[in-house]
């Protein structure tokens, strides 16, 4: 039987839970059951709990609430990098990566993500912000936020793009934005429109390709999106034109040197 995640995903973090292969921060072992049962992939129309409304959920959302204000910092970068559910494929879709080549992509993307997490760049130069669903951070988004790979989290809908609390985003009203995470046309496009309504202006804003995929599919060929969805209504600036898609190579030149 094929895991919905990554077993070698714990090998690049400092997991320290011993109770679970996919739990990876002992802060949250507690919760290892709920936890592990969240992150496997349902028929979103059955769990119709967007805002973690069960006691079990809204308990472990005030305690991870708690963890993000003791470890975030300040962000007094001018431009800030935000990822929306970056691990997502990683924890609860793996069972639907079904080729070499798709597997061979999916790696691509991790060693790329680690690289931007792995090589922190100057605190005055750039802000790194993840907008997570609740169980992706209790397993492993919190992590890099105790190890100070991250600056922020902001929670988002179960299996939604889009925050619980949207002001959270007016902070970066007047920053350069790049974003990137899963999936295309779907959370990730979400969670761009709603970025969108605050920032003074859409030029503000970029997608970084390498760190953006397509949702896999049955029969999927490919996750390397075509184009990058903006979640505007017409086809003249629904998707990210190319001179507003960078690679994560040039967006390490123009930040980390």
């Amino acid at each position: 039987m094929t895991l919905h995640y990554d077993p070698k995903l714990k090998d690049r973090f400092p997991a320290n839970n011993s109770s679970s292969d996919i739990v990876l921060n002992e802060r949250f072992a507690e919760w290892n059951g709920h936890i592990e049962e969240n992150l496997i992939s349902k028929n979103r129309f059955l769990n119709p709990i967007p805002k973690y409304e069960t006691e079990e959920a809204t308990e472990l959302l005030r305690v991870c609430q708690e963890h993000v204000k003791e470890n975030k910092r300040p962000i007094e970068a001018d431009i800030v990098i935000i990822l929306g559910h970056p691990l997502y494929l990683l924890l609860t879709h793996m069972d639907r990566v079904k080729t070499p080549l798709i597997r061979k992509e999916v790696d691509e993307y991790t060693n790329k993500l680690f690289t931007l997490l792995g090589k922190t760049p100057p605190h005055d130069r750039v802000g790194l912000v993840i907008l997570e669903t609740l169980h992706h951070y209790a397993a492993a988004t919190s992590l890099l936020l105790e190890l100070g790979l991250i600056d922020k989290v902001i929670f988002t809908l179960y299996d939604e793009g889009i925050p619980l609390d949207s002001s959270e985003l007016e902070e970066f009203n007047d920053k350069v934005i790049f974003v990137g995470g899963n999936y295309n046309k779907r959370c990730l496009e979400y969670s761009i429109k709603e970025i969108k309504k605050i920032v003074n202006s859409e030029e503000q804003i970029w997608a970084i390709y390498d760190l953006i995929l397509n949702a896999p599919k049955k029969n999927s060929k490919t996750l390397k999106p075509k184009r990058i969805y903006t979640g505007s209504k017409y086809s003249t600036d629904r998707y990210f034109p190319d001179t507003r898609v960078i690679s994560l190579n040039e967006v390490m030149k123009r930040l980390y040197v």
